[in-house]
């Protein structure tokens, strides 16, 4: 399994994290961790914050995570496990979400 990282962003709120799959890429999963410095963050060893959510191609999910109050930002840890292959992802993620869910 190959992981990846989303640069950090300001964590404002203890919301869910949102992440949003556009049609057309492959399903991921996708889980939130937190960190102190935006220059110090890396997907192989990331401070999880969130268990793993699978995101199905197309659709959006909620992740709850313990970053706020531990960690002045939250990055996105992305990890694709169908095959070998070199896949580029698109769509988009907030740390924080609007709706209030937690």
């Amino acid at each position: 399994m190959c992981m990846s990282a989303i640069s950090p962003r300001l964590k404002t709120d203890n919301t869910a994290s949102y992440v949003k799959s556009n049609k057309g890429v492959i399903g991921f999963t996708a889980g939130v961790a937190g960190t102190s410095n935006t220059r110090n963050y890396g997907a192989i060893f990331p401070n999880m914050c969130s268990s793993r959510v699978y995101v199905p191609t197309g659709s959006y999910r909620y992740i709850s995570n313990n970053v706020y109050g531990n960690y002045s930002y939250a990055y996105l840890v992305l990890s694709v496990n169908q095959d070998n292959r070199l896949h580029r992802l698109s769509g988009k993620w907030s740390p924080d979400n609007i709706s209030g869910r937690y």
